[in-house]
């Protein structure tokens, strides 16, 4: 029997019952479990702790009404695109923290509500799905809680997985109940959780889940392909201003990516760490991946799965105990279509994830044309194979109950035999839990987000003296270019950026950058040339200039500059560069956000200003409201002619036109989720 039939028994898309009951209070267990988390006494690791920085970047902007477009606190400024895509920002359910935050409630109280209640809305998606597929609320009961206490929980403090995830269910919900129903709501269901996915950095790991699920269900359910398809073209013809609309939406929600994705590969943004050695020029390729780097940890399978609990940490790959009971049931049952579209498709997505142990990962890199652009496949261990093992495990139970006459879990429904079943499930991850909550390391540090940054400062926070690294340069101690694409630690930046960050000394950098505005009287121009083989001794001697330049802090600036650029320098500049350290009648800053500062100046003389905050084509200088061009300026910064006399100098960036746009978006997926409410309205009064 296909996936898509209609239950024998009709049900509420969202019934209340004690099933509800007892997953409410399985997630307070869990709550209680994870409470070093999510009250932020533990800390979040790895991709984690980065989410938690860009989740506070973008919330602590907007609450002010700021809508971040510019991020000037990372690798000294970029555009915050990336970040953005990260989050996947037109998510309507932010904002209600966004509102939160700008009536005084905390960052990290609405960071951590969020993340927990998003957690059980997956989970709550994963118990709808279940019972679509099963046909049986207790089946689907099972299922849930097995998920709801598998590895698949710890992960949530270690990666980003759960904004992946929950959307995907949800998609997969809406698709079942489309498909049996020709539900409106569903279809729109469907579009909203696409809009949501499609909007974040990464989508492919939901396209990659989801194609190879059309793939396995229709050679297993081939002779229903027919059917469904025609469910689909007959809700277009009868539901064309829907389907319209719908698509439409979709196509707004993916411009965002698609735009990223042109940006980044015009070649001003880089991505030094996971691009090195891809031999494709578009700074979002991966090289090849290998079981040795990022796949699944081959020989420690076994240790992660069975290992000793009293050392939980996160990360570690686990499902109840429960779980491998249910499944080895299938020893003693007739094999299911349905089962053996869950192996199958649990047996292409874990050859994904060992990577050249396997014999599909390097084909598809070779021939499909996103594998190039994502890496991290063992992260589909817990987007789709833990999921996809409890629901193999849960069919198992059902068949084994069907071949003895039962059919049912809960033979006569009593609350009593759910809370025996559910006390079951739940004894060892309690106990496993238990143990990763002993083992978790405390938080001690702040993140970076966490300490001041909205207001303006006008020096970098850099430990060093001036003389000691001007000491060492002069004896000679100096870095030397041999190789401009030298990869640093920076993950993502400006191509110049990190040109400049691979090729001079870290203390001369460190620094040169305390200072965010710097005022020279002598200007040297410098053409372009190419980071490539042919021009290396253009870039050497440009690298050892600057760096002399930087350290010993001379009053002339280096500008790229074509032959319209004009400046008179001084003939006898002074020794050195003039840094502002503090407001001052010649110099001060009158406001401030991410997207553009407006600065108050006053000098006797012209001036050549160099702002050390990354050069990008999307900034705008304005003096006195009249534009003025912005020069790239030693190497990787913007600089402007600043003439003599007062003036207000506003450096922007971005359009207004971006900023409505992606209101607008977000706006547009909080209208669909309404219009699905009303339509779950409708439908429950007609039943």
């Amino acid at each position: 029997m296909t996936i898509f039939n209609k239950a024998k028994n009709s049900h509420s898309f969202f019934s209340i019952s004690f099933h509800s009951v007892i997953l409410i209070f399985s997630f307070f267990i869990w709550c209680y479990l994870f409470r070093g988390y999510l009250s932020g006494e533990f800390l979040l690791e790895l991709d984690a702790k980065s989410y938690y920085e860009n989740f506070k970047f973008f919330l602590d902007n907007l609450s002010r009404g700021v809508y971040p477009l510019w991020n000037p606190e990372t690798f000294d400024g970029m555009p915050n695109d990336f970040f953005l895509r990260r989050i996947g920002e037109h998510n309507p359910f932010y904002y209600v923290m966004a509102i939160a935050m700008a009536e005084g409630v905390s960052f990290s109280f609405c960071y951590f509500s969020f993340l927990a209640g998003y957690f059980f809305l997956g989970i709550i998606g994963f118990y709808r799905l279940s019972i679509l597929i099963f046909k049986d609320k207790d089946l689907a009961l099972v299922a849930s809680l097995l998920l709801m206490f598998s590895g698949f929980a710890g992960i949530l403090f270690k990666s980003f997985l759960i904004l992946l995830f929950v959307p995907m269910v949800w998609f997969f919900v809406f698709l079942l109940d489309f498909v049996r129903r020709q539900s409106r709501m569903a279809f729109l269901g469907m579009i909203l959780t696409l809009m949501i996915t499609s909007s974040t950095y990464i989508p492919f790991y939901f396209l990659t889940i989801f194609l190879s699920f059309l793939i396995f269900w229709g050679v297993v359910y081939r002779k229903d392909v027919k059917s469904v398809l025609k469910v689909f073209f007959e809700f277009m013809s009868t539901q064309r201003l829907l389907f319209g609309f719908s698509v439409v939406s979709l196509i707004l929600a993916l411009i965002p990516g698609v735009t990223f994705f042109w940006e980044v590969s015009r070649g001003d943004m880089v991505f030094p760490v996971r691009h090195l050695a891809s031999g494709n020029a578009h700074a979002l390729t991966v090289n090849v991946q290998s079981s040795a780097h990022g796949g699944l940890p081959g020989g420690d399978v076994w240790q992660m799965l069975f290992g000793d609990w009293k050392n939980m940490t996160l990360g570690r790959i686990y499902v109840p105990l429960v779980t491998y009971i249910l499944f080895l049931l299938g020893f003693f049952t007739r094999v299911t279509r349905l089962a053996i579209l869950f192996v199958m498709w649990f047996t292409f997505m874990f050859l994904l994830c060992v990577y050249d142990a396997g014999p599909i990962y390097q084909w598809l890199y070779k021939y499909v044309f996103y594998f190039k652009y994502f890496r991290n496949f063992h992260f589909f261990i817990w987007l789709i194979l833990i999921p996809l093992f409890i629901l193999l495990s849960v069919e198992q139970l059902k068949v084994f109950l069907a071949q003895r006459g039962r059919g049912k879990l809960v033979q006569q429904y009593t609350p009593w035999k759910l809370i025996v079943i559910s006390f079951v499930i739940l004894a060892e991850p309690v106990w496993v839990f238990s143990s990763l909550h002993n083992n978790a390391p405390k938080r001690i540090d702040p993140y970076t987000y966490d300490k001041p940054y909205l207001d303006f400062s006008y020096l970098r926070k850099r430990k060093g003296s001036r003389k000691i690294w001007n000491a060492d340069y002069e004896a000679g101690k100096r870095t030397v270019l041999k190789n401009p694409y030298k990869a640093q630690s920076i993950y993502f930046g400006t191509s110049h950026y990190n040109f400049l960050r691979s090729n001079v000394k870290d203390l001369v950098f460190y620094e040169y950058m305390r200072f965010k505005f710097l005022l020279y009287d002598a200007v040297e121009v410098i053409k372009d040339a190419p980071f490539d083989a042919a021009h290396i001794s253009f870039w050497i001697d440009i690298q050892q200039r600057i760096q002399q330049n930087l350290a010993t802090a001379q009053n002339r600036a280096f500008v790229s500059a074509g032959e319209d650029f004009k400046f008179e320098n001084v003939v006898n500049p002074a020794q050195h560069v003039l840094s502002v350290e503090s407001p001052s009648e010649k110099f001060k800053v009158l406001d401030y956000n991410v997207n553009h500062i407006r600065l108050k100046t006053n000098f006797s003389t012209q001036k050549f200003l160099v702002f050390n905050d990354n050069y990008y084509k999307g900034w705008r200088a304005f003096i006195n409201d009249q534009p003025v061009t912005i020069w790239r300026s030693n190497i990787a910064y913007k600089g402007i002619s600043l003439p003599r006399g007062e003036n207000v100098v506003l450096f922007r960036y971005g359009s207004i036109f971006v900023i409505l746009f992606n209101y607008v978006l977000t706006f547009l997926i909080g209208f669909i989720l309404f219009l699905m409410w009303r339509m779950y309205g409708q439908e429950k009064k007609r039943r």
